[in-house]
């Protein structure tokens, strides 16, 4: 009998099918992925690969890509096929898997992603702790876990919440000595209020509260998931009071604009924008630890089958090995807030064992430990979480 589709056994007979070059369809975002990516995967496979990549505009246009709620009805048919891989924000991931929007990653052998030694840079990813609860979700919920978890999620970058600020309002800011903003116990300073500028994304703006409180009391948030409505609330007002606006599309353009004085954003738009203004605008990561993000790959479910039997491209796994390679650490630097994948819970000395060098901007690798993703929260949680954000409106 043939053995079932998507299993390991129909993989590798299917694959044997295959005439080269090899078809491989990925979608990337656009300032996510540095373009030169897809023309070294093909360098590297000389001519048994034939990559077809695209860009989606944003990653809210990659998730409706999928048709998930609030993108679009689920099954709802795309006009244009879903790719083999499809980059996404972990955001999204949970809400994704939830939905059965996403599969588990293809069967993997030697050579792949998995099976390889100890050494390798994908089986330190795969090793992390930290990364398990980006990459592995429990099919059905979407909840991050270890254990049963499968893999649904690879990254290629990441970065981490900031603190940016105004050098020209140091003095104003009435910080100790004139110093910039450092902790999260800042952004409740008097001197700042109404004067910090917030994105408007509800989980964002909890854990920035959750910190700065936890901050300004001398201890570690604690567990987000155990955290009480009265807490939440009461660290939501806190923050309700430093605020100048809760706007994702206008909180960098208050600070360029002065009206700010201090925004906190993922280092994806921190970054660019310092980058663009470095007399004028600065940044800092705090040393308690920040909040992380995430570019991942994920495999729709919706993708249509190839020939032979074969669910996934075979090179599907490889290209996966491919954005892991310390290689691709360097096409991350510079002025695009995001880092490999490496440079974060992968052993001490892996980054020296590949020279790698992080970004100015990445926080110290004690602060990356005291740092955690924000994945997603059990029902009752999310209930909780919610009805402290309406309060505070």
């Amino acid at each position: 009998a043939d053995a079932p589709l998507g299993t390991a056994a129909a993989e590798a007979a299917a694959e044997k099918l295959w005439d080269f070059p090899v078809p491989l369809t990925v979608e990337t975002v656009r300032g996510c992925a540095p373009e030169r990516w897809a023309s070294e995967f093909r360098g590297a496979m000389a001519k048994t690969a034939r990559l077809k990549v695209s860009q989606n505009a944003s990653l809210a246009a990659a998730y409706a890509r999928l048709g998930g709620a609030g993108a679009g009805a689920k099954g709802k048919k795309n006009k244009k096929p879903l790719p083999d891989l499809l980059a996404l924000g972990d955001g999204y991931v949970g809400a994704a898997v939830a939905q059965e929007l996403v599969r588990p990653l293809p069967p993997l052998r030697a050579g792949g992603v998995v099976g390889r030694s100890d050494g390798d840079a994908a089986a330190a990813i795969l090793g992390s702790s930290k990364w398990a609860a980006v990459t592995r979700r429990q099919r059905g919920t979407g909840l991050a876990g270890a254990g049963s978890a499968e893999l649904y999620a690879w990254p290629y970058r990441f970065g981490c919440a900031l603190i940016a600020y105004r050098k020209d309002k140091l003095r104003r800011m009435g910080l100790p000595g004139g110093r910039p903003p450092s902790t999260w116990a800042d952004l409740l300073s008097p001197s700042l209020r109404g004067r910090v500028a917030f994105p408007g994304a509800p989980r964002e703006l909890c854990a920035y509260a959750l910190a700065a409180a936890a901050d300004a009391e001398g201890r570690s948030p604690g567990d987000p998931e155990r955290v009480s409505e009265a807490e939440l609330s009461a660290a939501l007002g806190a923050l309700r009071g430093a605020a100048l606006c809760f706007d994702s599309g206008r909180y960098l353009s208050a600070l360029r604009a002065g009206d700010a004085w201090v925004a906190v954003g993922w280092s994806s738009d921190v970054v660019p924008t310092a980058s663009r203004s470095p007399t004028t605008i600065g940044h800092v990561a705090p040393e308690t630890g920040s909040p992380l993000w995430a570019d991942v790959f994920v495999a729709p479910a919706a993708t249509e089958s190839h020939g032979g039997g074969l669910s996934h491209s075979p090179l599907a796994g490889q290209y996966l090995e491919f954005v892991s390679q310390p290689a691709r650490a360097a096409d991350l630097r510079g002025a695009t807030g995001g880092a490999s994948p490496l440079l974060l819970d992968c052993g001490a000395g892996l980054p020296q064992m590949f020279g790698l060098r992080p970004p100015e901007w990445l926080p110290s690798e004690a602060a990356l430990g005291r740092s955690a993703f924000l994945t997603p929260l059990p029902r009752a949680a999310e209930d909780t979480y919610a009805r402290a954000i309406r309060s505070m409106r």
